[in-house]
């Protein structure tokens, strides 16, 4: 796994928004596969990570709507202690990063 941006937040709990570049194999070929804007948190000295979601209203409550998500939830705590590992050691999850860029196709326009 490789961060590919990240941009800080700093609002409430979320620290910032990465990123990541997952190798994967399609066919022969080992090509990256690009999840955009995994929000990082932090509250009292814990982080955590929420993969890119919907928000939307059931009954008056707020819900979430992932639309990614790991089948067994291990892997998913897995994925994101390996994550919140690879930030921690770059310090790329502080205030003070920049975004950074490393692929030429990136885009933080919405297409709509």
């Amino acid at each position: 796994m490789e961060i590919v941006a990240v941009r800080p937040v700093n609002k409430g709990f979320v620290k910032c928004s990465v990123d990541v570049s997952i190798p994967t194999r399609v066919g022969e070929k080992e090509v990256p596969f690009i999840i955009r804007r995994i929000s990082v948190f932090e509250k009292e000295g814990q982080s955590w990570i929420s993969l890119p979601s919907e928000k939307y209203e059931k009954d008056g409550k707020k819900q979430f709507y992932a639309y990614a998500l790991f089948k067994d939830p291990a892997h998913q705590k897995d994925f994101q202690n390996e994550l919140l590992t690879i930030l921690n050691k770059s310090n790329a999850g502080s205030q003070k990063a920049p975004a950074k860029r490393q692929i030429e196709y990136e885009q933080d326009d919405l297409p709509f």
